[in-house]
């Protein structure tokens, strides 16, 4: 039968996995269970307040997709974005393609950024757990302070999509402005913040997997014991077992008759 770990081998192995280097270092030799459904893995609750934090430190929108288009965590969203460019199934389409296009052209570690067809800069950063990609972190909803925006394409999108035209530039007008140094930065961050979410997680997969099958195997033990204990009582001979002291640990219903005593 195979090692079962105890509680402590469980625990020692969570302390080295949280010593690993950050990064793409750690990986599981197993398939992570609901792939693609990173509800399953992450507390979605804690990394929220994380994220909010985030937003009030820095004014960054930010939010965490799994492969599907699914939006696990978002915070600081811009106007635009959720009363005008999510709401319409044209430019939420197109919302969802530019996700997912550039959530396929990186790597663990990296960070790409992009202008959505909407018209807006996303920066994103990948999401794994152990070797298995599941999903995404994004910022952006903003332009860089160097470039030139022309107004009259947002013009042109609110009258073609039907969009309360003083309403959508009023929103266009409180996109925010930020210097690719300070995305470089922010980007820093979230890329360690993705590496640590990965290591967590694993962790709490691994130990996970660990404990189901320490259960399996204390389940299998008992099922064995149960089996033989059965065998046991119904061999017409004498049968009892003796610990290394000498005490007795059990004997079979004949053993009992035979020298009037019992088990208990």
């Amino acid at each position: 039968m195979p090692h079962k770990p105890t509680d402590e081998e469980l625990v020692q192995k969570v302390k080295v996995l949280e010593q690993e280097p950050l990064g793409s270092g750690a990986r599981a030799d197993f398939d992570i269970p609901d792939a693609g459904d990173l509800t399953s893995i992450l507390n979605v609750a804690e990394v929220q307040s994380i994220m909010d934090d985030f937003y009030h430190l820095t004014g960054m929108a930010t939010a965490i997709l799994d492969l599907k288009g699914n939006v696990l965590e978002q915070t600081g969203w811009q106007d635009i974005c959720t009363k005008f460019h999510r709401k319409h199934p044209q430019t939420s389409q197109s919302c969802t393609e530019s996700d997912l296009f550039i959530s396929k052209h990186i790597k663990p570690g990296e960070y790409v950024e992009y202008k959505c067809k909407n018209g807006l800069w996303d920066v994103v950063t990948p999401l794994y757990i152990g070797n298995t990609h599941l999903g995404n972190i994004y910022t952006g909803q903003f332009f860089y302070d160097d470039e030139k925006v022309d107004e009259a394409v947002f013009e042109k999108q609110a009258e073609m999509y039907g969009f309360d035209k003083k309403a959508y530039l009023d929103a266009f007008s409180r996109i925010p402005r930020y210097s690719r140094k300070d995305i470089h930065h922010l980007m820093s961050f979230l890329v360690k913040f993705a590496a640590y979410l990965s290591k967590i997680s694993l962790s709490n997969v691994q130990l996970q997997k660990e404990i189901s099958e320490r259960k399996q195997a204390e389940a299998a033990l008992q099922d064995s014991e149960a089996r033989l204990r059965i065998l046991i009582n119904t061999i017409p001979d004498l049968v009892w077992l003796k610990d290394q002291q000498g005490i007795y640990t059990l004997c079979n219903p004949r053993f009992e008759s035979f020298f009037g005593v019992s088990e208990r």
